[in-house]
């Protein structure tokens, strides 16, 4: 499974991810600073689920070639670093199989998972 980290999350967080697929890091593909656009184009060309802060992501009419992979948004306050927000994705890793965010948007908040998914979007996942 691929794995694309936004540029709006930690680094660190790729060696989180790192164990339930190939997961690479936007700084490491992308210049610094590029555009939504070209970090949906990146997530699509690898077949990757997008993991991200950005909300605009959520928007299929704007983004339509990472609404299959999978997107999860990860909603944290501002303040908090990067050991905080890898713990909130560990502990959504040991509750949930990645692969149920496929084809999904997920978003993630300290203590609440919500999934949408995208070919049913009656279809919710708590």
């Amino acid at each position: 499974m691929n794995i694309f980290i936004d540029a709006n999350l930690p680094r660190s967080l790729t060696s989180v991810l790192g164990g339930f697929g190939k997961a690479v890091h936007a700084l490491d593909t992308v210049p610094s600073g590029a555009s939504d656009n070209m970090i949906a184009a990146e997530a699509a060309k690898r077949k990757a689920i997008l993991f991200t802060r950005d909300l605009d992501f959520v928007n299929p009419h704007l983004f339509p070639e990472i609404a299959g992979a999978g997107l999860v948004v990860i909603r944290v306050p501002p303040s908090f670093r990067a050991d905080q927000i890898c713990l909130v994705v560990q502990k959504f890793l040991h509750r949930t199989e990645l692969k149920q965010c496929i084809d999904a948007l997920t978003v993630l908040e300290p203590g609440r998972v919500r999934r949408i998914h995208r070919g049913n979007r009656n279809r919710r996942a708590k």
